[in-house]
């Protein structure tokens, strides 16, 4: 049984005949069932309609009696309507849900470039339509549905025309569009495309009439003027541009297939598509897209897509140029304009032999004409000048892995990476929803595997849609060792590997030299300082070697001075590096990069540190310093500069311990201690200073292996593994008192009495501190040290209680640190003053001391962990008061200092703002 609604509501049975239906609101209810068919609609929705809005109490009875009429006209065929939980449903074959379905496979062909097909199957949906849907329902919101469904058929109408015009189909078609315009006076589109079928037909008078035609019928009714497009196919008519092409005069449509699941990409392919609809400024200007990225990101499929979607606007042909430019063997210009005019009609024998005389042919043909030119895989642009049009009409399309900053007036469009909702979106296509559904997690491992490459996404889905037996997991876990990962980023004449090797291969050797060298280092991102010390260039040099590769796509440059490369392509370098580098060249490098972050650490940490005595153990080789060392005027200078690079340090000392550095390893790693010191311990700390550690017993200094482990056990103790960091302290404990050094062994006691103190053993935690007390003062030395025993046993008294004595050690723990000017101990043993004197209740000399230590915060340059914690302590003083406008204002400020430097407590901060109503006015980064 088959169910129309495009024109006067209609049933037929399977012989064709009509059935009787009822009358009156029965039809609307089935109208309303076949434009949802397959869909619920609920009773409430259904009884709204049949009564306009205005049904009756016994409206629920009554549509059970409209629907058990319609199901007794049906006969055999009375389970098409199909009770639900809330409603009824049409299970049936309606003309509505069929031209739909038509005019969905038609676009997937126009975009594919199969036009034939789609222009087959665009015809049989429109033969669907016999007019205005639900004609003679007294129904408003039917009618209102009936106009939206007419939208679509007009829709499907310019659809139609802009096949046929594509497929050079003019005469043909001027016959039916006169028609559609007399019916849909206002549509610009149908009446472009009569314009076009007008002029290409050799009737150019008539397509000038109909243009005016509209342009009156839109001055008078709507008060404005054509669009642009219709007003560019006006000068064009004028000009003879839309000239029909004599028969010797071939329309070429060389367009590769457009992918069917192209994903995501909705900025750059709005760029290029307004880019390709041009500029009504410049209307002579030839319109020249360049797309550039690293291989494997998507430049060509982008292009492809793009083209397709444009080339109605381009009915004298589509031009397609694989340059080769990536590979050992780039195209010839000469060569590629000789096989261009062969294409556009020039006999082999009149092709000229010279180049230029080619390249003025090439455009004398393609002026006065609309034709897009794709210029896939370009090497620099000297590659594309002689192929670009001479003038307005055509455009060009360039992809290159160059970024073609040379190319004069070319709008660039540099592809990044897919984002993850857009990865996400590619894998679930090629994949399969349901096996994605089943396995969310190892999907999004695989995904962060391909770092949002669209080759890398496409070559995984591709194995596992080739292998249904396969799970997500089980390819996930090949993909997780970055060692092997670009071994497995291959699938037929797909890899990853081969993609970033062309653009390896087309390097001069020098910028060749450089990626290779940086594949030596362990960064995600760097400035320029490190790269020159590692490449032994000077800053200009390097600059310049980065510029080039950051043209050539090997490398970005995201903002001034900081330099990254995509994940895939790091781990590509990593290989060359092995591979094309040898030890003579590689450990020079490295040593140099070692060094120079040696030097650069050494200065930030002294300006840190005020004065404090640095550790000793290695020093830099003078000589190996060879970039240049920047100066730090202050505590928050070299604070800014050890946060920033902190991942990066973290990286060399591990680097320096994998290529035997092992002293630079331990004295690197023993400068990052004087920062660490002064901020929240991190995890990912721990492999580098494990790595340290080893080196230390790789050369046998035991002082600085102690020094390490107070470090590492640091790192553990804030991860919460207080056994794993008391075995470190005990470690470093005997390995000081086995050197004698009695001072660096109270280190160890307090480090070991601090895990004490934060497991709640206060009484323990006291006896350690003062035991580290006693042995600081056996051995002479920086007063500096005393002072923070004397505040953590302070700290403990306050936890036990003991508020009066606590004060007391506060004191005394100041006056040591003004003596030695340890400022930073100032700032932090006055905050914890000033909570003891609020938990006394004394609140005004505790906010007093609370300010005073924020001051002093503040001259240090207002950085730090302590700084975090003296806000959060002062926002929880002032709320003890009712002061909650300032508490909320100090707390604001903790937690945005605290998400700057990723200090965990971030998180912990903001819940209170949320709590307290403050919530809406934390920074984020």
């Amino acid at each position: 049984m088959k169910f129309k609604i495009l024109g006067p509501l209609e049933v037929a049975a399977e012989d064709g005949t009509v059935v009787r239906l009822p009358s009156g609101r029965a039809r609307v209810v089935l109208a309303m069932l076949c434009a949802e068919a397959g869909r619920e609609v609920s009773s409430d929705r259904l009884i709204d309609l049949a009564w306009n809005g205005n049904p009756p109490a016994t409206s629920a009875t009554q549509l059970h009696g409209l629907i058990s009429s319609l199901r007794r006209a049906f006969g055999s065929a009375r389970d098409a309507i199909v009770t639900g939980q809330d409603g009824y449903a049409l299970r049936a074959d309606v003309d509505l849900a069929r031209m739909r379905e038509l005019i969905t496979f038609a676009r997937h062909g126009m975009e594919g470039g199969n036009l034939d097909e789609a222009a087959t199957i665009l015809s049989e949906a429109l033969t669907l339509w016999r007019g205005h849907p639900f004609t003679g329902l007294n129904c408003g919101d039917l009618a209102t549905a009936g106009d939206l469904i007419e939208q679509e058929y007009v829709s499907a109408l310019e659809d139609y025309a802009e096949t046929e015009l594509r497929r050079g189909n003019h005469a043909m078609l001027t016959q039916r569009l006169a028609g559609w315009v007399s019916t849909y006076p206002l549509r610009e589109s149908l009446r472009g495309s009569y314009i076009i079928a007008l002029a290409r037909s050799g009737r150019q008078a008539e397509a000038i009439a109909t243009y005016h035609q509209l342009r009156q019928h839109l001055t008078e009714d709507l008060g404005v003027d054509p669009g642009q497009r219709l007003q560019a196919l006006y000068q064009q008519v004028l000009s003879g541009e839309l000239d029909v092409p004599g028969p010797d005069v071939p329309r070429p449509a060389q367009l590769p297939a457009a992918i069917s699941d192209f994903t995501g990409r909705a900025e750059p392919v709005a760029t290029l598509l307004d880019a390709l609809a041009g500029d009504e400024c410049q209307p002579a200007a030839l319109v020249i897209s360049a797309v550039s990225g690293i291989g494997g990101i998507g430049k060509s499929v982008l292009a492809v897509h793009v083209a397709h979607s444009a080339a109605a606007d381009f009915p004298d042909g589509q031009l397609y140029v694989s340059l080769a430019g990536a590979s050992a063997d780039p195209a010839v210009p000469a060569e590629v304009l000789a096989r261009l005019l062969r294409d556009l009609g020039v006999p082999p024998g009149q092709v000229p032999a010279d180049a230029d005389e080619r390249a003025a042919r090439y455009r004398s043909l393609l002026a006065g004409r609309r034709v897009l030119i794709l210029l896939d895989d370009a090497r620099d642009a000297a590659q594309v000048r002689p192929l670009l049009p001479g003038a307005a009409g055509c455009a060009v399309i360039v992809t290159s892995r160059a970024r073609l900053a040379d190319l004069v007036g070319a709008q660039r469009v540099d592809l990044d990476e897919l984002d993850r909702a857009e990865a996400r979106e590619m894998f679930t296509r090629i994949v399969g929803a349901g096996r994605v559904w089943a396995e969310p997690e190892a999907a999004e491992q695989i995904l962060r595997s391909c770092s949002g490459l669209p080759l890398a996404i496409r070559i995984v889905a591709a194995k596992l849609a080739a292998r249904p037996g396969w799970s997500i997991a089980s390819v996930a876990g090949r993909l997780a060792a970055e060692h092997d990962r670009l071994a497995e980023l291959n699938c037929g004449d797909l890899a990853v590997r081969a993609s970033f090797r062309q653009g390896f291969e087309s390097l001069p050797a020098a910028q060749a030299r450089a990626f290779c060298l940086l594949g030596t280092m362990p960064f995600r991102s760097f400035a320029l300082a490190p790269v020159s010390a590692l490449l032994g260039l000077s800053t200009a040099a390097t600059e310049r070697a980065l510029d080039a590769l950051c043209e050539a796509h090997m490398l970005e440059a995201p903002a001034p001075d900081v330099y990254r490369m995509h994940d895939l392509l790091r781990l590509f370098a990593t290989e060359l590096a092995g591979t094309e580098l040898d030890r003579g060249e590689r450990a020079p490098a490295l040593r140099r990069l070692v060094a120079w972050y040696w030097a650069v650490t050494h200065g930030a940490v002294a300006a840190i540190v005020e004065g404090r005595p640095l550790p000793d153990f290695a020093d830099a080789d003078p000589a190996a310093v060879a970039a240049p060392v920047p100066a730090f005027l202050d505590y928050r200078d070299g604070w800014e500069w050890c946060q920033r690079e902190e991942g990066n340090l973290t990286a060399v000392i591990g680097l320096a311990a994998v290529e035997q550095l092992h002293a630079a390893a331990v004295g690197l790693a023993a400068l990052f201690t004087m920062f660490a010191l002064r901020t929240s311990a991190r995890a990912h700390w721990q492999p580098a200073f494990e790595a340290a550690v080893d080196s230390a017993r790789a050369i046998a200094d035991l002082r600085a292996e102690a020094w390490l482990l107070h470090s590492l056990g640091d790192v553990q103790a804030a991860g919460g593994d207080h056994a794993a960091a008391i075995d470190c302290y005990g470690r470093a404990l005997a390995n000081q008192l086995a050197l004698g050094r009695v001072r660096a062994a109270a280190g160890s006691v307090n480090d070991i009495a601090a895990v004490y103190f934060e497991q709640g053993r206060y009484a323990d935690a006291l006896a350690q501190f003062r035991r580290a007390t006693d042995m600081v003062r056996q051995e002479p030395g920086p007063g500096y040290l005393i002072g923070i025993f004397l505040a953590n046993q302070a700290e403990c008294l306050d936890a036990m209680g003991r508020y009066e004595s606590a004060l007391e050690l506060y004191d005394q723990a100041l006056e040591v640190a003004r003596e030695s000017g340890d400022r930073p101990s100032r700032a932090t043993n006055m905050s914890l003053r000033a909570q003891t004197l609020g938990r006394l209740g004394r609140f005004d000399d505790a906010l007093d001391q609370h300010r005073a230590a924020l001051a002093l915060h503040r001259e240090l340059g207002g950085v730090g962990a302590d700084f975090v914690t003296a806000l959060d302590a002062y926002g929880h003083t002032l709320r003890a008061v009712g002061n909650n406008g300032e508490a909320t204002a100090a707390w604001r400020e903790a937690a945005v200092l605290a998400e700057s430097q990723s200090d965990p407590r971030a998180a912990q901060i903001r819940e209170r703002l949320a709590l307290t109503g403050g919530a809406d006015v934390v920074g984020r980064r």
